[in-house]
């Protein structure tokens, strides 16, 4: 129907359709806007009984706010920003002629033209222009003197704002749309046609840098040229790096969790790239390898845990009991214990693997497989309440435990022991937001990319959800347990800040390497990161080689997407995807004061995962053994001596949920096998222990440490 004119305060009307019933369907989501009798009979009952309700100069507000202008413009507020350049509080400051010209475009939104060389779109719109200044001069709207000055020339409109989805603007639109669905409840209608304006968190100098920080990485991995940092790393023979391995990365303000920068994409409209416009940060979910230690730790601190008096069992193999025996210890050995349900787990398929009884700080740092999984057991099931306190711990942290793949469908991996190793699925906005939580003393604020909604004259704040997960005695216990990894021995070790500014951070890496993180985080601001591939799983004809230990410590089979080889490097959480959130924060935090985190506490109590310990060997003792020797010499006691082969804990094993529930990854195949997860930790400590303690492999064939199997069906995930 055409659109329809009304001069404000009279009953005049021109073409099918009052300004009422206009509003109606341009407002209403379930009105339509088919050329059907009965969708004309609801449209005029309902546009009835609006007015009725409201006034007629309400009305006209509302028409003028939800009104197209041309394009995408709707409202007289977004055409005068888009065609002028004023900013909403800046109307006042609009000339008669500019105004005549936006109430001109009403008549024919995509038939007129304010651009001279739009030929008849133009002279049609300069003629409708004319016709309203007339229109006012009649009514008196318009002073004789300013009606002449009007008429003397045709507003020029400024250069028209990059509206498309080119680029990185394309995942901002997205994910602002998504957002305005999801947390309020705007249906596509109403933001199509509610005029609204809406001012996002991003900070474009950030985005900005944290692109041109991906680039320079992609160079250096498409060049097999890794950087400096990364040299005393594990290297792979290059294979430069294949169209098939994605990154994705979320930058938090850690006080409020307004995403201030993310990677989701090299450019949402890229040409010939079917999967661009999949956000690779916030819709993209991978095996997360060993970051996933983090929400055990975190459950077994809220349960009581000391992390500093603690002892974990570092030995390898360990044998884990069920979940429903929390009590029971891990046994030892190389023989399943009588009975059956225990679940093995190895550090590393070479090497002095063995830890022995280990602090829970030197665990998280090397990221130990079996110190965590016997951990996990102890914490995973309340034989009370019948809960899963780890899949609860990580709901509170903001996780979707069913895309995921922790809980529904027919196999929910929360009662796996390859949980514990990160075979569960995130994005990499939630492992962001996890560790911004634990930067804010255990408070969670919502992740979002809308600051406010301006509609009129009226503003809608963000609506952030907060909610305290830990205590902060709690939390400030988690960071410190996490505050070692990009220290000397950790698995991203060299890759914090080097002002002295401490860092809490988690490395994880899946078998075979398929994907790999890395969330770190200051007292002001997050970032999570991780590369992937696009398919990943192992073909079933490859057998051991997928899913053996001794096998995983080698190059992955033939014909398996793998993240081994890509940039020179094995792959790991603590090599590409560390130096990626180096390089982004020394470039632009680097300078800011330092802040430090708040005190461990000696809350809880001290836990015995062990059991009897054996006697403390004198310290003049450099016995290169199995690693019992280290037990109470601090975070990394055994300087000096060979330490346990500590291969990075991010085993490869980045299949998506490795169950039949949907993990909103569109390369993901269900069924693939659960990942696995290295022993001790990637990083600098990697290297170290293979030269010193390895086997006699060539560095560049090893791969590192991997987990044992899922307690089910799926073989655990990743480590470091």
């Amino acid at each position: 129907m055409p659109p329809t004119t009304t001069s404000p305060g009279s009953g005049n009307l021109q073409g099918g359709s009052t300004i009422t019933q206009q509003l109606v369907r341009n407002y209403y989501n379930d009105i339509g806007t088919a050329q059907t009798a009965s969708r004309k009979i609801k449209e005029i009952f309902v546009a009835q009984k609006l007015a009725q309700a409201k006034s007629k100069q309400w009305i006209l507000q509302q028409y003028l706010n939800t009104v197209l202008l041309g394009g995408n413009v709707y409202g007289v507020g977004a055409a005068a920003q888009y065609y002028f350049g004023l900013a909403p509080n800046q109307l006042s400051k609009i000339t008669p002629a500019q105004a005549a010209m936006i109430a001109a475009l009403i008549q024919s939104p995509n038939g007129f033209s304010p651009n001279p060389k739009a030929g008849q779109a133009y002279a049609g719109l300069v003629y409708r222009w004319k016709y309203v200044l007339r229109t006012m001069d009649q009514m008196g709207t318009l002073s004789p003197q300013d009606y002449a000055q009007a008429l003397k020339k045709f507003p020029a409109v400024v250069p028209p704002p990059n509206n498309t989805w080119n680029g990185y603007r394309g995942y901002i639109m997205q994910a602002v749309q998504n957002e305005l669905q999801s947390t309020y409840n705007y249906s596509l209608t109403r933001i199509n046609t509610g005029g609204l304006r809406v001012v996002t968190t991003v900070n474009k100098n950030l985005m900005n840098s944290l692109y041109g920080t991906a680039r320079s990485a992609e160079r250096l991995m498409r060049r097999c040229t890794p950087p400096a940092l990364l040299s005393g790393q594990a290297p792979a023979p290059c294979k430069s790096l294949p169209k098939w391995v994605h990154f994705g990365a979320v930058l938090e303000d850690v006080h409020n969790g307004a995403i201030l920068a993310w990677y989701g994409g090299p450019n949402y409209n890229k040409k010939n790239c079917k999967n661009c416009q999949y956000d690779n940060a916030l819709e993209s979910r991978n095996q997360v390898g060993s970051s996933f230690k983090t929400y055990v730790l975190a459950t077994a601190v809220s349960q009581g845990m000391n992390v500093r008096s603690s002892i974990l069992n570092g030995d390898s193999p360990l044998w884990i009991p069920p979940d429903s025996q929390p009590t029971t210890l891990a046994k030892r050995g190389n023989q399943a214990p009588p009975g059956g349900g225990y679940y093995e787990v190895v550090n590393d398929e070479s090497g002095n693997n063995s830890f022995g009884p280990v602090h829970v700080q030197t665990a998280t740092a090397v990221s130990l497989n079996t110190a965590y999984t016997d951990l996990w057991h102890r914490v995973a099931y309340n034989t009370t309440t019948r809960r899963h306190p780890v899949t609860d711990m990580a709901k509170a942290f903001g996780v979707d435990v069913h895309l995921s793949g922790m809980t529904g469908g027919p196999n929910p991996m929360e009662d796996e022991a390859g949980i514990a190793l990160g075979q569960a699925s995130l994005t990499a906005e939630e492992q962001a937001t996890t560790i911004a939580t634990l930067a804010d003393n255990g408070l969670y604020h919502s992740p979002h990319v809308i600051k406010d909604i301006i509609v009129g004259n009226s503003t809608v704040p963000a609506k952030i959800i907060q909610r305290n997960v830990l205590s902060a005695g709690q939390a400030a216990d988690v960071d410190w347990a996490l505050s070692a990894d990009t220290s000397a021995g950790g698995t991203a070790a060299g890759l914090g800040l080097d002002n002295g500014q401490p860092v809490i951070a988690k490395t994880g890496t899946t078998n075979l390497s398929q994907s790999a993180y890395f969330m770190a985080a200051t007292p002001k601001y997050a970032m999570a990161d991780a590369l992937f591939v696009e398919k990943p799983h192992c073909p079933a004809r490859f057998g051991s080689q997928c899913s053996s230990p001794a096998s995983l410590a080698f190059e992955p089979p033939p014909g398996v997407q793998t993240l081994f080889g890509v940039g020179g490097m094995s792959g790991y959480g603590g090599q590409y995807p560390a130096y990626i959130w180096h390089q982004f924060f020394t470039r632009n935090f680097n300078g800011l004061p330092v802040e430090q985190f708040p005190p461990v506490n000696d809350d809880g109590q001290k836990w015995n995962l062990f059991g009897t310990l054996p006697k403390p060997k004198p310290k003049h003792d450099h016995n290169t053994g199995g690693g019992h020797h280290c037990q109470g010499q601090g975070p990394f006691g055994c300087h000096g001596q060979a330490t346990p082969t500590p291969t990075p804990t991010s085993t490869p094993t980045g299949i998506p949920t490795p169950t039949a529930t949907p993990t909103k990854h569109p390369f993901a195949t269900t069924g693939s096998p659960a990942a696995k997860s290295g022993g001790a930790g990637a990083g600098a400590l990697a290297l170290a222990l293979v030269i010193v303690a390895g086997p006699s492999l060539p560095v560049v064939s090893r791969l590192r440490s991997r987990r044992s199997r899922a307690r089910k069906s799926a073989p655990p995930p990743p480590g470091g």
